[in-house]
């Protein structure tokens, strides 16, 4: 295999001094590798000068070595924007400069060597042997840059779509959360929803029924991103509170049965799998009906007390067909119900740990609520109170811009007029 030819390119003012004649046969008689003789052409230095002004891709001086000569005639200016320009350029070569231009020493660097003009040209020519066979190297590393930037280029454009479908699906996702939580005499409800990332594994919906009753659920689809996002879509459509109304709409029971078939009718290959809560809420009577589907537990908060309500069932999308437990509760004015995600089993680390594994689920989120305000027939405290600290803390807390997972709540609370007209409904 051959070696490439290598090419000197020289350039002198005509004011330099050559004291040995012939620079060319210098050079090639001093050459290290006489197999190898370097290709010398000669240019002038105002050309040389415009080509290294040149911008154009790929640029004229590319493969060359240059032997640039600065007599004392050459303007200190031209001289620095020269030198400049090579070293923009990454062109190698030795630059030999009169006394006049001493001060260009300073601007030795990136390829280029800088000479006092009196030099002997048998040690130039060692270190243009040097430069021409390190050139090779530089060459690739050159191409191999170009390429890096071109698929940096595509990456970053890439990047910037998938950001943009991201938000999209973001935006998309959030429009079919409900745009007003129901208002009603002695009724108010506190949502938060805070995703892990563009966009949530869960998903809630609260929204009147008909004149007595509210129907609400929470879900969360089991994983991240947008797998779980697109499983939420199925979650709301089916569960899909504002389809029913009076006396089509089905019982918690049926319709979370009916999203399980539905989601393991869909399974292709691959399980998705989710929890979930839904319930109704009759105002009136003050009668809260729950089926849960493998979810965390909903929280009844009376006067202070916080217990879990005991309702339980398999999760979804695993079997087809599986019985689902509903159950009925008594709820009496001041009392708040609570649901919300596994999501703020990680939202809450641990202060006694030396190092927080946020992992790690852990039930400090009780303790937490147990110690948080909430409305009661004692207090005129609103939920809107309640829940604004309670985001606060989730925003402020440890690993909050790094969530582990999505976090989400709903609470419904009675206030005193709540129930007053239950003897007049029964």
């Amino acid at each position: 295999m051959s070696t490439p030819e290598k090419t000197i390119l020289i350039a002198f003012s005509p004011g330099l001094h050559e004291p040995w004649g012939s620079d060319a046969a210098v050079i090639r008689n001093a050459w290290p590798d006489e197999s190898a003789e370097p290709r010398i052409e000669r240019v002038a230095l105002s050309d040389l000068t415009a080509m290294a002004m040149e911008r154009d891709e790929p640029h004229t001086l590319s493969g060359v070595t240059l032997l640039v000569g600065l007599g004392p005639d050459v303007a200190a200016s031209d001289a620095n924007r020269l030198i400049d320009n090579l070293r923009n350029l990454l062109v190698p070569g030795v630059v030999l400069y009169a006394s006049r231009h001493a001060s260009l020493s300073a601007m030795q660097g990136d390829g280029l060597i800088l000479r006092p003009a009196d030099t002997d040209l048998r040690r130039v020519a060692v270190e243009l042997f040097a430069l021409c066979e390190r050139q090779g190297a530089v060459d690739t590393l050159q191409r191999e840059l170009k390429i890096a930037h071109a698929v940096q280029g595509g990456v970053s454009g890439e990047m910037s779509r998938i950001h943009d479908e991201l938000s999209m699906a973001a935006t998309i996702q959030r429009e079919t959360l409900p745009k007003r939580l129901p208002s009603r005499p002695g009724i108010e409800c506190g949502v938060i929803f805070r995703p892990a990332a563009y966009v949530s594994g869960d998903i809630y919906d609260i929204a009147e029924i008909d004149e007595r009753r509210i129907g609400f659920f929470i879900a969360d689809a089991v994983g991240h991103g947008v797998p779980a996002a697109l499983l939420t879509m199925v979650i709301s459509r089916t569960l899909g509170i504002r389809a029913g109304s009076g006396d089509t709409f089905t019982s918690p029971r049926e319709t979370i049965a009916r999203l399980n078939d539905e989601m393991v009718r869909m399974q292709q290959g691959k399980a998705r799998f989710a929890t979930a809560v839904f319930g109704t809420l009759d105002t009136t009577s003050l009668t809260l009906t729950l089926t849960s589907a493998g979810h965390p537990p909903p929280l009844l908060i009376r006067r202070g007390l916080i217990q879990e309500l005991p309702v339980e069932g398999p999760l979804l999308g695993v079997f087809e067909n599986e019985p689902f437990e509903q159950r009925t509760f008594a709820l009496e004015p001041g009392d708040t119900l609570l649901l919300y995600s596994d999501g703020f089993e990680t939202a809450f680390p641990d202060e006694d740990a030396d190092v927080w594994k946020p992992n790690q689920g852990s039930r400090r989120y009780l303790d937490y609520l147990r110690r948080l305000s909430w409305p009661s027939l004692d207090s005129d405290l609103k939920l809107e109170q309640t829940f604004d600290e309670l985001a606060t803390y989730l925003d402020n807390n440890a690993g909050s811009l790094h969530q582990v997972d999505d976090v989400t709540a709903v609470a419904i609370s009675l206030q005193s007029t709540a129930g007053a007209s239950r003897a007049d409904a029964a």
